[in-house]
């Protein structure tokens, strides 16, 4: 006995083995019968169709149930003998009616075995332990990239290390804006982006360092440096895009969430490093004019 999805408190009495099953039903769609009157075409595969003939010759009269998810979701009248394995269900439809039982004649055609390939368990208390521990691992990789910045590089980087502020709250900013959730893996992409910026700076500073052995004039030193080391940049940042569209393409899950992570933070730290950082170290050698740098 099954219960019918369209009339509350109406059951079937159905016969234990079913006549065909979807496997067996290559198509179904909505239609208008001769009188001009929505109904629903269907038609089932040569080993369907024997069956279905057989059934409805020896059945007219009686309504034919079709069942979906253990409820009977359509139970028409059999008019007459259906050789061939097409027909056509009538009744007071409505088109939309006709359109949805249409729809869940196909979709109980649909073969839907699933595969475990891998189950997991996880508590949320130990996923909230994971998000923690990456938290803590973001906060203290950003402040011992700001201690290295200044130690190693003085006012240049301080400099820098405000280019990285503004480096993260822009990757914030687009992360919000494309609705990403900040899960483990993103905050792995935050930190490896945290890195990666300052490695720009880095290569900048190590190159404005070589230019002023030549005596060419601090001025002069800041333009090749950015000049010279634009390309290496540029180069490395490139690469790096494209192992995160490549991840994208073919990751999934958490890989996708690393990879979107990982892109957005290589276009805001190129940006934050090549035009930012560069912007305030020009803004302040004009005001203050040095005749000596200190990097």
């Amino acid at each position: 006995m099954l219960p019918s999805s369209e009339r509350d408190g109406v059951i079937y009495i159905l016969e234990p083995n079913p006549v065909v099953t979807g496997e067996e039903l290559v198509d179904a769609q909505p239609a208008f019968d001769q009188n001009n009157r929505p109904a629903v075409n269907f038609r089932f595969n040569p080993t369907g169709a024997r069956k279905f003939g057989d059934y409805t010759a020896a059945n007219i009269g009686q309504p034919f149930a079709i069942v979906l998810d253990d409820e009977v979701i359509s139970a028409p009248v059999i008019q007459s003998h259906i050789p061939g394995g097409s027909g056509i269900i009538t009744g007071s439809f409505t088109v939309e009616e006709s359109t949805q039982l249409a729809v869940l004649l196909r979709a109980g055609a649909l073969p839907a075995r699933m595969e475990f390939l891998e189950e997991r368990t996880i508590g949320p208390e130990l996923g909230q332990d994971s998000i923690d521990a990456g938290r803590i691992a973001a906060i203290v990789a950003f402040t011992a990239v700001i201690v290295f910045m200044v130690a190693s590089y003085g006012w240049f980087g301080v400099l820098a290390n405000l280019a990285l502020m503004l480096n993260v709250g822009l990757l914030f900013g687009l992360l919000s804006a494309i609705g990403a959730t900040l899960t483990l893996p993103g905050i792995a992409g935050i930190v490896l982006t945290i890195g990666m910026a300052v490695d720009a700076n880095v290569l900048v500073f190590e190159r404005i360092r070589e230019e002023l052995k030549t005596a060419r004039g601090p001025a002069r030193a800041i333009e090749l440096g950015y000049e010279k080391a634009l390309s290496s940049i540029i180069d490395a940042n490139i690469t790096t895009f494209l192992i995160a569209v490549i991840l994208f393409a073919f990751g999934s899950g958490p890989v996708r969430g690393f990879s979107v992570t990982l892109g957005l933070g290589i276009i805001t730290s190129v940006f934050t490093a090549v035009f930012v950082t560069r912007l305030m170290i020009v803004s302040w050698f004009e005001r203050r004019r040095p005749k000596t740098l200190t990097v």
